[in-house]
């Protein structure tokens, strides 16, 4: 799973990323670390507003080119031709099926939750951007439910942005 975050522990969302690009330097690279994953794996999972975000944005879209993409969404329409899944295991049903074996999350923030809910999710890179937001996300994993991942490396992406690494215990 690749996300981003305020410092105030808030997620960065689809629709609050244009006014933080505005407000910090450096959003560029942290996306970036998106689109790299996402080349790593092969493939990724998002939401159908991450997707319409990615994909609305020329110089993004060429960014994760070559990549399987499957959307999450509760309407089963495809998006622009690719295809959507309602749930976290059909999404992965889907990708192993055409041969994946990893994949990257990439948002939004149902996504997430859904693959945490669904006890999904064995690495999470966080991008720290330096803003306090009111109107992002929580990370949740289900009620009642504990999952502990422990630190597994940190990085500077930009002098204002850290890459912090978890990997499920």
């Amino acid at each position: 799973m690749v996300a981003s975050v305020s410092i105030n522990g808030q997620l960065l969302l689809s629709e609050n990323m244009a006014e933080v690009a505005g407000a910090t330097d450096g959003i560029g690279e942290a996306l970036g670390v998106f689109a790299a994953k996402a080349h790593e794996a092969g493939s990724m999972v998002m939401g159908r507003a991450t997707y319409e975000m990615i994909m609305g944005n020329p110089e993004m879209k060429a960014g994760f080119a070559g990549i399987g993409i499957i959307v999450l969404s509760t309407r089963k329409e495809e998006a622009d031709g690719v295809a959507t899944a309602s749930s976290p295991q059909e999404a992965l049903e889907y990708l192993s099926g055409k041969g994946y074996g990893a994949t990257v999350i990439a948002g939004g923030l149902k996504t997430y939750n859904s693959f945490l809910e669904s006890g999904l999710v064995d690495e999470i890179f966080l991008s720290v951007i330096p803003v306090i937001i009111n109107d992002g996300g929580i990370l949740r994993n289900g009620s009642g439910m504990v999952s502990a991942y422990k630190p597994a490396g940190q990085k500077l992406l930009t002098p204002d942005i850290v890459q912090l690494h978890y990997a499920k215990k």
